[in-house]
């Protein structure tokens, strides 16, 4: 097991034993505990400072997705074996979908979750933080 720590900068090999947990099958609300355990392990100044981390975007919206859906199983597709980002099954159907992130214009992701009043967005908690960010991924 890869040794991993709350506020350190994690590698590309680390993450890629994170992504590839994502690329099973798993139950929704499971995913999303999944999701839950990296996104402790990151802490939140990496997860929405940091490129390289949309597979925890799209992890988590795959998640939401099913669980909306009431989906049987979600999972992540591997980058390079279609441009499609996540597989949904329902009982016997399988459906492919493709994640997009929708900005608004001016915006940059994770503004209002810096500690600066970058764009004179206040910064807000923790707590607040993971809300939104499920506000976003429903909307």
């Amino acid at each position: 097991m890869v040794e991993q720590s709350k506020g350190k900068r994690h590698s590309k090999a680390e993450l890629d034993v994170w992504r590839s947990k994502f690329q099973c099958f798993n139950d929704p609300f499971q995913f999303e505990q999944l999701f839950d355990e990296l996104h402790e392990i990151i802490g939140y100044e990496e997860f929405y400072k940091r490129g390289g981390l949309q597979f925890m975007r799209e992890a988590f919206a795959a998640a939401k997705f099913g669980q909306l859906t009431n989906a049987d199983n979600v999972q992540l597709i591997p980058e390079q074996a279609i441009s499609n980002d996540c597989e949904v099954k329902v009982g016997s159907k399988t459906s492919i979908y493709e994640i997009t992130e929708v900005l608004e214009t001016f915006r940059r992701r994770g503004s209002e979750y810096k500690g600066s009043n970058i764009c004179g967005l206040k910064p807000i908690s923790e707590k607040e933080k993971r809300k939104n960010f499920v506000a976003v991924c429903m909307n």
